[in-house]
């Protein structure tokens, strides 16, 4: 963008990358050269008129000779003279007075390409410092990166080992789970047999007790027929001893 074509109402691109002080001077800059485009407009430089000629006073010599002639003449000159004169004191002064501000214009601009190489210098060594850093933090992040692999491998080991055991475990118990089912198995047919030959010891009971109430009969009838005998016996020797009392008394 040129210098005598700036716009305060629209700002240039790099505008926005100034700081505040920057931005103020920029504008107070800009609205000068504005209010000078303004006064030019105002004041535009003097134009001879292009009909005006400064006629010699020779060329009138042979047409009329009165001295008024000659010194309206002369004072119609000098007049055109000074006008032309001063309008071109006036353009200087306006020309003058751009250059001032031009000038000025330029320190500030000056001004701010120094400022600009110091900012730039600046973020230079920033962006130097970033660099070291994130070379710093890279590292950190590949030694992190590496602490977790082995940290990783660790925990795969372990796992391993835990999936091991966890099998020597689930081994374990199945096998004890086997033992138990051939110990349930082993128990439920020892308990068969039991009540088998609990089954078969009562039917011996039972055939037991019948043989123990047929004995019992066989010796109840036993004592009634030895009472009978007995009865008879006595009877008997009841019988025999009268007699023997009366051969004794014979």
């Amino acid at each position: 963008m040129s210098a005598l074509t700036r716009n305060s109402s629209n700002p240039p691109p790099y505008f926005y990358d100034l700081n505040p002080q920057q931005q103020k001077n920029w504008m107070k800059t800009t609205r000068r050269m504005e209010k000078n485009e303004e006064l030019r407009a105002e004041y535009p430089p003097f134009q001879s008129p292009s009909n005006f000629t400064i006629i010699p006073l020779h060329h009138y010599s042979s047409i009329e000779t009165e001295a008024s002639a000659v010194i309206r003449l002369g004072f119609n000159n000098v007049k055109f003279v000074s006008i032309e004169v001063e309008h071109k004191h006036l353009e200087l002064k306006q020309q003058h007075e751009l250059f001032e501000k031009l000038k000025i214009d330029y320190e500030h601009q000056h001004f701010y390409l120094i400022e600009r190489e110091e900012n730039i210098r600046l973020l230079k060594i920033e962006l130097e410092q970033h660099e070291k850093l994130k070379a710093n933090l890279f590292k950190e992040y590949e030694n992190q990166t590496n602490q977790l692999e082995n940290n990783l491998e660790q925990q795969k080991l372990l796992l391993l080992n835990a999936t091991q055991d966890q099998d020597e475990i689930f081994s374990l118990k199945l096998k004890q789970q086997h033992e138990l089912n051939n110990y349930y198995e082993t128990s439920e047919r020892t308990i068969n047999l039991l009540e088998q030959n609990l089954r078969i010891a009562k039917h011996d009971l039972d055939i037991a007790k019948q043989d123990h109430d047929t004995l019992q009969d066989e010796i109840n009838d036993y004592k009634i027929r030895a009472q009978r005998v007995l009865k008879q016996h006595q009877l008997n020797q009841r019988e025999r001893t009268p007699s023997l009392a009366n051969k004794q008394i014979e």
